[in-house]
């Protein structure tokens, strides 16, 4: 992560980028995650699969990407100098 904190400010600081903004999530403190009532069962107790999760979230990103159309075109850059 730090590699990528390097990139985008030096690249801040040579004006290919105005500004950016991030958010560093330490997840060693999350303390308590909500689950849906519906993955509860009286017989069972709590059911949650993180693999159903994920394949729904693959399908909303393959959704998107049919409606945005075709993919960016990226050129490579010149290499930066300091």
């Amino acid at each position: 992560m730090s590699n990528l904190i390097t990139l985008l400010s030096t690249l801040a600081r040579i004006g290919v980028l105005t500004n950016f903004t991030y958010v560093w999530l330490d997840y060693t403190t999350i303390q308590a995650q909500t689950f849906a009532y519906k993955d509860y069962s009286e017989r069972n107790g709590w059911h949650y699969d993180n693999r159903v999760y994920m394949a729904k979230l693959d399908g909303m990103l393959e959704s998107m990407a049919k409606v945005r159309g075709e993919a960016a075109v990226f050129q490579p850059m010149s290499p930066i100098t300091a």
